[in-house]
Parts: structure tokens; sequence; C-alpha cells
């Protein structure tokens, strides 16, 4: 009986809210928001349009930058607009604001994501497999599409950074527990 209204409770939360919550439980990124500056990572970079208009790779994320849980995410695209301003191109919005809301809705999303090119479901062919870049991401997901849009793109001898280690659950973390 509490098995089933723990279920419906989660029901009501949606995909988004359970992802979260269970991230939170089962990876400790609750943990982050605990304290007074979650969140304050990724504040002054909301609304903001970093890289060049005129960028050919066009970057959207609609992160809770409310509570920290995707700063290193949205922090690592900071940096790919930073390193390359010519070629890409990042807008980081609060999935919670009333903006963030509406670019989620306009898209038919319910959660964080991360939108490349306009998409977040890519195929990186047989080594890279399939990736979708919404609810709670690898940042090294993010990385690996970077990658692919930039290639042919950057200068010789130019490299994406990795994304730094930690933040949102691996992939693998995420199969495990069940995403």
């Amino acid at each position: 009986m509490v098995i089933a209204m723990r279920h419906r409770s989660m029901r009501r939360l949606g995909c988004c809210g359970v992802a979260l919550l269970m991230a939170g439980l089962v990876f400790g990124c609750g943990r982050q928001a605990a304290g007074p500056a979650a969140g304050a990572a990724l504040a002054p970079y909301v609304g903001q349009a970093l890289g060049a208009a005129t960028a050919p790779v066009a970057v959207e994320a609609l992160l809770p930058v409310r509570n920290g849980c995707q700063d290193v995410l949205g922090l690592y695209l900071v940096q790919a607009a930073r390193d390359f301003p010519d070629l890409v191109r990042v807008q980081i919005l609060d999935m919670h604001s009333q903006a963030g809301r509406s670019r989620l809705e306009a898209h038919g999303l319910r959660c964080a994501a991360v939108l490349v090119q306009g998409s977040t479901r890519f195929d990186l062919g047989d080594a890279g497999g399939k990736v979708l870049l919404e609810g709670p991401m690898d940042p090294l997901d993010v990385h690996r599409v970077l990658q692919r849009e930039l290639q042919g793109r950057l200068p010789a001898g130019a490299a994406l950074s990795a994304p730094p280690a930690g933040g949102a659950p691996t992939a693998e973390q995420r199969r495990q527990a069940g995403f």
C-alpha cells in the first residue's frame, strides 16, 4: 500500500521531478542544493548569449539553475562557447523561469534538456550509440555531441576540451538506477 501511494505521488511529479528526486537520492545531487550558493555558478550566464551570433553550432540549455544539480554541465557549455566563440553559441535558461518553461513547452519537453542545433536526440553511430540530452544528463554525452557537430570546423590542432568529472550521473549510473 505504501509503495502504491509513493508510485502515485511520483507520477504527479512527472519525469523531471522523479529524475531529479532519484538523482538526488542515488547520486547526491540534492546535497549540492543545500548550500546558499546552489545555482550561483550558472546565475551570471542565464539568459546571456555566449559566442558569436553567427556561430554555426547553436546550443540551448534548459537547466534547473536554482538547485545547482546541472552546474557542471552548464559551466562546460559556457567554456565551450568561450573556447570557440566563432563556432559555438550557447544560451542557458533556468528551466523553472517563465522563459525556460516557454522554451520547454515550445519543444514539447518536460525535463531539463540541452538542444544542439534544435535537437535533443542524436545517433552517434556504432561507436557512440544513441544519445538523449534530456533529464539527468552526462556531460560526456554533451561533449560527444558537440565533438560531432564541430567535426571539420575546428582549427587544425584544436580540440574541444573534455568535460570535468562529476556533476550529473553518468550514462551507466543512470542505467543502473533505472532511468
